[in-house]
């Protein structure tokens, strides 16, 4: 069988359905519960084989990630440290179409490495996943949750420990979401320490119910749950505030919500048109938005699809 010499995929946009932050770990990290949805958009990651390792970053966001160097960025961290934990050597070419705003709570460049990881697995069969998920575990705490984003077998993660621990999460129908941007990047360090500062309440467990869910399955959980970051992130950026309001105000929305650490916002709707009605509202008013979809089939273009 001929070697696969090229790669191309999806580094999906991570949605937050809800997110529990628990008090700060031994080693700096703070608990976390969340389930976590991944959407039919994201940056696009292309390896090719090459002489040497090489990193290059186009798209419409790359010039927020070209300030930094190429041994800063996650990609290249995560790359060099399979290499030395594998005593491998990966002589590729990594291309990242950055589609997604930089800093935004939705993965960004966690779930690029996670896609490069998984990308090479797919040139190089013989690396093992348990290798590709120490690295990623090491990365952050969204690594082991966007490295299982490429994973068969669940359309949602549930996340636990201080992200280390990731779980398929319950079956979903198709769900359809508008993500919207303010184009303020949030500094995850920043809203965390703030959060301890505040000294928030942390809540109870979640109950993480599996089994087949439909949407109203969806929206009663998401009434049971929040995101522990959305006021100390508003406190950072008050727009966020302001477009939460403004997205649960639009028709067919079933909840709105804050992802990850900031700054985009999501809305589930109840359908498509709805959710695709949203995204032109908030792009005529200047933002960054688009309408995405969740749910069933979601392995399949997590891999496959183009923005």
């Amino acid at each position: 069988m001929a070697t696969m010499e090229r790669v191309s995929l999806l580094a999906p946009a991570k949605i937050n359905l809800c997110l529990h932050v628990g008090a700060k770990q031994p080693n700096g990290l703070h608990g976390l519960e969340s389930l976590a949805l991944f959407a039919n958009i994201g940056d696009r990651i292309e390896i090719e084989q090459a002489a040497h390792f090489t990193l290059t970053i186009e798209g419409p966001f790359a010039d927020g990630l070209r300030s930094l160097s190429v041994e800063k960025n996650l990609l290249t961290k995560a790359v060099r440290a399979l290499a030395q934990k594998t005593q491998a050597s990966f002589n590729f070419s990594f291309r990242i179409i950055k589609n997604l705003p930089p800093a935004s709570g939705m993965g960004g460049g966690t779930a690029d490495a996670a896609a490069a990881l998984y990308g090479l697995s797919r040139l190089r069969p013989e690396l093992a996943n348990e290798d590709m998920a120490a690295v990623m575990r090491a990365l952050g705490s969204d690594g082991p949750i966007c490295l299982a984003a490429h994973a068969d077998g669940s359309c949602g993660w549930w996340m636990s420990g201080t992200g280390s621990e990731v779980t398929p999460g319950p079956g979903l129908p198709e769900c359809y979401f508008c993500l919207l941007n303010p184009a303020i990047p949030i500094k995850t360090a920043d809203i965390f320490a703030q959060f301890d500062a505040a000294n928030s309440p942390r809540r109870e467990a979640l109950e993480k119910v599996s089994g087949e869910w439909d949407l109203s399955s969806l929206v009663s959980f998401m009434g049971r749950t929040g995101n522990d970051l959305t006021e100390r992130a508003i406190a950072i950026a008050p727009i966020i505030g302001t477009l939460i309001k403004e997205m649960s105000a639009q028709d067919g929305v079933l909840e709105a919500r804050m992802t990850g650490s900031g700054a985009t916002i999501f809305g589930l709707f109840a359908g498509q048109q709805q959710a695709e009605q949203a995204a032109r509202y908030f792009v005529k008013s200047g933002y960054w938005a688009k309408a995405v979809q969740c749910g069933v089939g979601q392995t399949s273009f997590v891999r496959r699809s183009d923005q």
